[in-house]
């Protein structure tokens, strides 16, 4: 005995784990039925445990196994009743083998008293009430008639589906061919719109079933686990046991911690249901540790704790204490709290630009404090390890270009074209830019419009201008690709090209520099 017992603790752990597991339930209730004995509270068990069963597993297509195990429990307790509930129930699901419960419905429906049949099914029992005249057995044969052709109709449709799924069904480590998802989406898609157009109690379980089903093989894959969290949230918006469970499984157990996206969609679903602030706050920071190069885990925590606060001045102080904790070597007003410490703890270069940027943000947008803002741009704005910082560095050009002081513009962009470490990408974006505002200025001279050929000149010709003044850069240009042999060429002096002309005068004769130079004897440059 204790070794059955064992097997069925086995069994029933796995269930705990995986209980949308067909083969798992078949193998325990096999075990289970096969060593009961004729206690009712035994047999009040294992009919306990098919109905869960079968609210786990019992809508998919290949169910039949798990019924016909269920039915053959109850023909062996001689209880026609409930034998005939169990045919009524299956005998409306679309599946594989469905015909043949139409048949032992057929033959059993004989065996129990047209009243107790009437009780089991409501549907049958409103279909009688409304057709007094008419003979109650044929009423009875031809509901179930309908029920079958229904069941047939449905089945007919989805076997298409069925026909793709059912070699994509196993679980695997390796990486999925991006067809066995689309193929599943395909199905899912078709079964969210027929519940869409008919919201019944078979179409909706027929949706999580199949939900469940794909969650299988595509349980790394993040893109089903939304679309799942999507239709609860939209279809069954006050399921949220069924949402939790869904969030739980997918962060927890199965998608990778470097995607983020579902769990910051999870902490915002436990944020409107008023789920614990230490939870939260735990989900966001291991999100955060996980993702350290990502700047979108701490703008979505910045924006929580925004909302915790209700007050954008109370935010701005907690950023300023977190920051000054790492760019003023620790000294805060006062001492940080454990989450304060320990999101200054998981702060890296990048993602200390992306908290500068959001508390500029904050002092922008919601408090208007431009005093503020002077001083904390002139002082990230020295700080080496932010010159690389896209978030700081877009923010503080936007500023300055709201502020329509060109002065402080042209210095801004100065330092981002010269000294900043950007990507180049976002350098010539910035210079275009520029280069537009410069040309919408009402005031625009000559040299203005000269100025803006050369941002874009700079802008196209990225490599040329981060180096221009450099004396390196120098050396390298009169080399001309020879290295360490010295030249200097001949040069135009006046060209005219990217220069503002009168199209009307023509141009001076070139003038040039360095032609004396040209018969002079190579300069071999020194090693520096």
């Amino acid at each position: 005995m204790s070794g059955l017992e064992t097997s069925l603790a086995t069994l029933s752990n796995g269930l705990d784990v995986f209980p949308t597991s067909l083969d798992l339930w078949i193998d325990y209730l096999t075990l289970l039925c096969s060593n009961h004995n004729d206690e009712q509270d035994h047999i009040d068990k294992i009919r306990s445990e098919f109905e869960t069963a079968v609210g786990f597993v019992g809508h998919q297509f290949l169910s039949h196994p798990l019924w016909d195990k269920y039915i053959e429990f109850e023909k062996s307790q001689n209880d026609n009743l409930k034998v005939l509930n169990i045919l009524l129930r299956v005998v409306r699901i679309p599946l594989h083998q469905y015909a043949r419960y139409y048949q032992s419905l057929t033959e059993i429906k004989d065996k129990v008293p047209l009243e107790s049949i009437m009780d089991l099914d409501p549907e049958l029992h409103n279909i009688i009430d409304s057709n007094p005249d008419q003979d109650k057995n044929t009423l009875l044969t031809n509901h179930i008639s309908r029920i079958c052709t229904d069941t047939y109709t449905y089945v007919t449709k989805i076997w298409p589906y069925e026909a793709k799924v059912a070699q994509l069904t196993s679980f695997t480590l390796i990486p999925l061919d991006p067809s066995v998802v689309s193929t599943w989406e395909e199905y899912l898609d078709f079964m969210i719109a027929k519940h869409t157009a008919s919201p019944s109690e078979l179409n909706k379980k027929q949706v999580i079933s199949l939900f469940e089903r794909s969650l299988v093989p595509t349980a790394l894959e993040t893109k089903l686990w939304l679309k799942y969290i999507k239709w609860v949230s939209s279809s069954l918006p006050s399921d949220t046991d069924l949402l939790q469970n869904i969030y739980h499984r997918a962060v927890n157990l199965y998608v990778p911690v470097d995607i983020y996206s579902i769990r910051l969609s999870h902490a915002l679903f436990l944020e409107i249901n008023d789920k614990s602030s230490e939870t939260i706050n735990e989900l966001y920071l291991n999100t955060i540790k996980s993702n350290p190069a990502e700047p979108a885990p701490i703008i979505h925590y910045v924006q929580y704790v925004t909302r915790v606060n209700k007050n954008s001045k109370r935010t701005a102080d907690w950023l300023n204490q977190i920051l000054n904790s790492r760019f003023k070597s620790g000294k805060t007003e006062t001492e940080l709290t454990i989450y304060e410490q320990r999101i200054a703890d998981l702060l890296n270069d990048k993602t200390a630009g992306v908290l500068v940027a959001e508390l500029i943000k904050i002092l922008w947008y919601q408090c208007k404090d431009h005093t503020a803002l002077k001083i904390h741009f002139s002082f990230y704005s020295k700080q080496e390890s932010l010159f690389g910082s896209v978030p700081f560095w877009s923010i503080y050009y936007k500023y300055q270009r709201s502020l329509g002081d060109r002065t402080s513009l042209s210095k801004v962009v100065a330092f981002i074209k010269n000294s900043s470490a950007l990507p180049l990408t976002l350098i010539n974006a910035i210079l275009l830019d520029y280069a537009d505002y410069l040309q919408q200025n009402p005031e625009a001279t000559a040299s203005t419009y000269k100025r803006v050929l050369e941002l874009e000149y700079d802008a196209y010709n990225a490599l040329h201008y981060r180096l221009v003044d450099d004396k390196q850069r120098k050396r390298f240009k009169g080399e001309s690709g020879h290295p360490s042999v010295f030249i200097e060429k001949p040069t135009v002096t006046n060209t005219s090209i990217g220069q503002l002309v009168d199209r009307f005068k023509p141009s001076s004769l070139p003038t040039f520099k360095n032609v004396e130079k040209a018969a002079l004897p190579i300069e071999y440059a020194q090693n520096e």
